[in-house]
């Protein structure tokens, strides 16, 4: 019996973006808020709010993030790699 079979590479796990994730952001706001704290403060709290979140954001998706899955990359793919049959899909 032959059986078509490939290798799919699949997304990390969920709890592995979630640790990673928290492991990025925790010490972001602690960087902006230490500094910043007395200037933020100032302004009102919707526009405080909408600072913080953008350098937030802007600093994951650009800075960090990347560095972190390029460092983190065989801990985030371990256990994923999946033999799976043409007749399992």
């Amino acid at each position: 019996m032959n059986r078509n079979y490939k290798r799919l590479r699949a997304k990390p796990l969920r709890y592995k973006t979630f640790l990673l994730t928290w492991f990025a952001i925790y010490p972001l706001i602690n960087l902006i808020l230490l500094p910043g704290d007395d200037l933020l403060n100032a302004l009102p709290t919707y526009l405080r709010t909408f600072l913080l979140t953008g350098i937030l954001v802007f600093l994951m998706t650009y800075v960090v993030m990347p560095r972190l899955n390029r460092y983190f990359y065989r801990w985030l793919r371990t256990s994923m790699n999946r033999v799976v049959f043409d007749s399992d899909r």
